[in-house]
């Protein structure tokens, strides 16, 4: 068992050479590792926490590694690890020892093992003897080759140089950090680069006002601070309940100013700067909190007007609640004002204009109204126990709605007649107002002829057809002016007012244009009767000419009936129509030349106009028309349309024959 003896001493002389690498690169990680972690310490400052975990699985790696080692040495033993079994160890010691022959001990340890089994038992013991002589001369030791544990132990050396030269560089924070990682259990905290304060403290201010903070930093400046402001007490509103944050840079002194905005609530507050980088273990640095205790102001909780509008006016009333920036009513609308404060209050107060009015208060509610004069600005002060006033009152503005003075249209009549017989004036008004209507009246003057010198007559009165209700309405009456005992060439000169119903300011009124009825005078009369006779004169005249002229073209078609045996044809049947027609206007121009003279002789008799040739004149005319008209020439053209109605050519000339010796008639008188 010489080979097998020499085999044990080379695998216990490589286990040893292992063994040795195995600890000095055991070493090197365990430096580096302690050279990383006293670095990342001095800047991050691991909390204890995150110290015992690493600090745990450090130890649970080496354990595991001596784990390893254990059963690694019991596999060796058991010739079951390939790189210490007999076969690579002879292997090995081939090669060192019989380079020509790289198998030769490998061999001898094959032949010793099977000695018992070999036939040529002394031919095997001398070759293993001779092997066994020749390795015998040779140390173990010196058959493993050793320079891999040269390198790990240089290597080595080299990082514990480098870790050496690194820890003397940052002694002081290496040392601090190795005390740290000493005293794993120990929280330390990194240092600050700087430090705030507050240099405005804690603050005593007044609901809704607002405050500056001055915050100072001593050591290093940061480039800006963040300061926040925490409700200390729950509220429901959203505005009170919120965490307010405001960053600022350095002002000119130095300082880090902060304007709040208005606090209705205690806040405590403190400057905050977080750190910006990751390697930045300080995280924060933040002043020591102070205190802004706000004192409540009262302040409105509810707050209604009621808008009670002029009785007048016939409008609702209205709720109104804060919101409402502008108050709008007529001249005299009342304003009811009931409110609720979050304090009881001393007194309650309104400020319109340069005037204050007090309101009645019971506990946290009050009460008062005013009457809408003139516009103008109001707001309502809440006073407290303490004698604390809300702060900034909602300015109201008051505005007054126009009432509009009533308006009237004048449809009928024109703005200048001329009475006749009939002394009514028929009248068609539409007037118009917002609210409603006082009264409508007519104001009129009555102007004598100059010659008379007589001072004028001046009366009013009221139209009763006006409806005081409604805003809009249409008026259809008359004036009877005959009890007025007007004379010819008198003037009325009449007009129109309208009141509304306004009883605040008063009613305001509206006067209508001046309308102007004239009485003709004597002369107009009369100028007027001449004009109308001469113009009658020639209506007759040409109205006698166009019947004569007519009985020619009867004539000629009463021939033309007579030579015909059977039917007319359809243009005579035409102009036997058409001078039908002509006959029939022309008499009906009469019969209202007629009616003209009769009206003008009426005229004449009412305006006592009794001159004796003008009226004889006209009575000469009457009679004239009466008499040339005869009564059955309208009977003869009533039978003549018949006639060629139903093509009665016998009848038709009968007719026409009676048509034509009537015109003769009328033509001879």
């Amino acid at each position: 068992m010489k080979i097998q003896q020499y085999l044990k001493a080379v695998r216990d002389a490589k286990i040893k050479v292992d063994l040795i690498s195995i600890s000095f690169i055991i070493l090197m990680i365990f430096i580096l590792l302690l050279l990383m972690f006293i670095l990342l310490e001095s800047v991050f400052y691991f909390s204890p926490f995150y110290k015992k975990i690493i600090l745990v699985t450090i130890f649970v790696a080496f354990s595991l590694t001596l784990l390893w080692l254990g059963i690694s040495y019991v596999i060796i033993n058991q010739n079951r690890y390939p790189s210490y079994s007999w076969r690579n160890l002879a292997s090995i010691i081939g090669k060192n020892i019989f380079p020509n022959n790289v198998d030769t001990a490998l061999n001898a340890y094959q032949i010793e093992s099977q000695i018992k089994e070999t036939q040529s038992k002394d031919l095997a013991d001398n070759f293993i003897d001779s092997v066994a002589k020749k390795i015998s001369d040779v140390n173990p030791e010196e058959i493993i080759d050793k320079e891999p544990l040269l390198n790990i132990k240089l290597i080595t050396v080299i990082i514990m140089f480098i870790s050496i030269i690194t820890l003397s560089m940052f002694w002081e924070q290496s040392s601090d950090a190795f005390y740290r990682w000493k005293n794993y259990n120990k929280q330390f905290l990194a240092p600050k680069p700087f430090k705030l304060y507050s240099l405005t403290r804690n603050q005593h201010i007044l609901g809704g006002e607002k405050i500056s903070i001055i915050i100072m930093s001593e050591g290093q400046s940061p480039d800006s601070v963040l300061l926040r402001l925490t409700p200390t007490q729950i509220t429901l509103n959203d505005r009170d309940s919120s965490i307010i944050e405001l960053k600022t840079g350095k002002n000119l002194s130095e300082f880090y100013q902060f304007e709040l905005p208005e606090l209705f609530q205690d806040y405590e507050y403190s400057a905050i700067v977080n750190a910006q980088q990751f390697y930045e273990a300080w995280e924060s640095v933040e002043s020591t909190p102070d205190t802004i205790f706000v004192t409540d102001r009262p302040k409105l909780e509810n707050f209604e007007m009621i808008i009670i509008p002029p009785s007048y006016s016939k409008l609702p009333s209205e709720i109104l609640d804060g919101s409402i920036a502008v108050v709008q009513g007529l001249m005299g609308t009342i304003v009811k004002i009931n409110l609720e404060s979050n304090r009881n209050l001393k007194s309650c107060f309104m400020k319109q204009n340069d005037s204050i009015k007090f309101f009645e208060t019971y506990k946290n509610k009050a009460n008062g109204e005013f009457i809408i004069k003139n516009e103008g600005k109001f707001s309502v002060h809440l006073v407290d126990p303490r004698g604390i006033t809300n702060r900034d009152p909602v300015p109201y503005h008051i505005s007054i709605l126009p009432d509009n003075k009533p308006s009237i249209k004048i449809i009928k009549p024109p703005p200048i007649i001329t009475l006749g017989n009939n002394q009514i004036i028929q009248f068609h008004l539409e007037i118009e107002d917002d609210y409603g209507f006082n009264n409508l009246q007519l104001a009129y003057e009555i102007r004598r002829p100059e010659y008379l010198d007589v001072e004028p007559y001046i009366a009013m009165f009221i139209i009763p057809e006006l409806n005081q209700d409604t805003t809009i309405q249409t008026i259809k009456t008359h004036w009877n002016l005959s009890d007025l005992m007007l004379m010819p060439d008198d003037e009325i000169h009449y007009h129109f007012e309208l009141s509304d119903n306004d009883d605040i300011s008063g009613p305001k009124k509206t006067l209508s244009e001046t309308f102007i009825a004239k009485i003709p005078s004597l002369s107009d009369l009369y100028e007027k009767l001449e004009n109308k006779e001469e113009n009658i004169n020639e209506q007759i005249s040409d109205s006698l000419d166009d019947l004569v002229a007519l009985k020619d073209e009867i004539d000629n078609m009463e021939l033309d009936i007579i030579k015909t045996k059977d039917e007319l044809k359809w243009e005579d049947q035409q102009r036997i129509k058409e001078i039908i027609d002509q006959a029939k206007n022309e008499i009906t121009k009469m019969k209202n030349i007629s009616s003209a003279i009769e009206t003008l002789m009426e005229q004449s008799e009412k305006h006592d106009l009794f001159l004796p040739d003008l009226m004889k004149k006209f009575n000469e005319l009457s009679s004239l028309l009466k008499e040339i008209i005869p009564e059955n020439l309208i009977e003869n053209l009533s039978d003549a349309q018949n006639s060629l109605e139903e093509m009665n050519l016998q009848s038709l000339q009968k007719a026409l024959e009676n048509m034509s010796n009537n015109i003769s008639e009328i033509e001879s008188e």
